[in-house]
């Protein structure tokens, strides 16, 4: 508790000096929910987020913001077919977005963002149950390929890549106390991957979507 109102503090103290001179910079923290999309929507659940970054104003519309993003989602257990499987899946990203508001004047800015990111993604297989064992297993988006004859110990595990990828999105701010804002923010992002495969077959990219929805405080 203690922790919680010095942090409250701080950003109160925060946002009494910003309001008292013109102000470029800006804060942000918040947190939310992330929908993964397309194929990462059979293998991964509905996840939760935290955020945070920094933005820098140039003019009235044009800004930049430096975003970090923690997200965890656990494992579909049915994604794959030879085996129930649990587990979650990670991604720290790290943005950076060129960023507009459409009319600065108004009682809530809206603004939109896009820009490029660094993404790692780790895939932590944790548990296999009701194992057919025998067929090959390849699925990018789990980051599990091997060939039969395979195994439990062949599911199992940590797996990481790092990717490059970018986002685009929109959010508004809305005052609550001088400088202190509630801000709301839906946002897509797009990952590329590595490609996987086995011999014989077609290759795969573990290409991902998702669709981050974030709430919290800016100052």
């Amino acid at each position: 508790m203690r922790r919680l109102l010095a942090v409250a503090a701080l950003v109160l103290a925060l946002a009494t000096l910003a309001s008292a001179q013109e102000q470029r910079w800006d804060f942000q923290l918040g947190g939310g929910v992330t929908l993964p999309a397309g194929s990462i929507s059979q293998r991964f659940e509905t996840g939760w987020h935290f955020t945070g970054g920094a933005g820098w104003r140039f003019g009235e519309h044009l800004g930049l913001r430096l975003d970090f993003t923690h997200t965890r989602e656990r494992l579909v257990g049915t994604a794959l077919p030879q085996a129930f499987i649990g587990g979650q899946h990670r991604v720290e990203s790290l943005e950076v977005d060129a960023r507009w508001t459409i009319d600065p004047t108004a009682a809530v800015p809206v603004e939109l963002r896009a820009g490029p990111g660094l993404y790692r993604r780790r895939t932590e297989i944790t548990s296999v149950s009701d194992d057919t064992p025998g067929p090959s297993v390849c699925d990018p988006w789990l980051q599990v390929c091997a060939e039969g004859p395979v195994s439990p110990d062949d599911i199992l595990g940590s797996r990481s890549s790092t990717d490059p990828g970018f986002n685009v999105g929109a959010a508004v701010a809305i005052p609550i106390w001088r400088s202190l804002r509630v801000f709301i923010e839906l946002r897509w992002r797009f990952v590329w991957g590595d490609t996987y495969g086995l011999p014989g077959e077609p290759s795969q990219r573990s290409t991902a979507s998702y669709f981050p929805l974030s709430f919290g405080l800016r100052f």
